[in-house]
């Protein structure tokens, strides 16, 4: 399977802010990992509203793009995939608001893939503004 095709696909529901369509692309539960946070999202609705709420802290800082560079992928039994991809979420102007490297973990799903985890990892750039207007995302079960 192609992984491109789910990576696009994210990208353009983020920016369009089609929750149950970003939705669709993830297995439940779904496991996020960051520095200093560690989520389980066990339900679908949560899922939609966590997305939901990521996708409005960006757009408050003027989210008009995003862009992705697949920087490894490593494939396993029964079309398990390991991807690193590079991601760039801009103004219209370019400036960068968070770029960072995202590991995710892909499994087949029919004729698909979906994200079954994240992995946050090395953050380039990060606006200061993007910490305090990101606000307090969905209800969360940490690990």
């Amino acid at each position: 399977m192609e992984i491109t095709r789910i990576f696009d696909t994210f990208r353009t529901a983020f920016l369009a802010n089609a929750g149950d369509t970003i939705a669709d692309l993830y297995d439940t539960p779904f496991v996020y990992f960051r520095a200093r946070q560690n989520v389980v999202q066990p339900e679908r609705a949560g899922f939609i509203a966590d997305a939901n709420a990521i996708r409005e802290a960006y757009a408050r800082l003027g989210l008009a793009d995003m862009k992705y560079t697949i920087l490894s992928e490593e494939r396993f039994e029964a079309g398990l995939i390991i991807a690193s991809v590079e991601w760039r979420y801009m103004t219209a102007q370019g400036d960068e608001i968070v770029r960072h490297e995202c590991t995710c973990g892909l499994r087949p799903h029919g004729d698909h893939l979906r994200f079954a985890f994240h992995v946050s990892h090395n953050e380039y750039a990060r606006r200061p503004a993007f910490v305090s207007s990101a606000g307090t995302v969905g209800p969360e079960t940490h690990i």
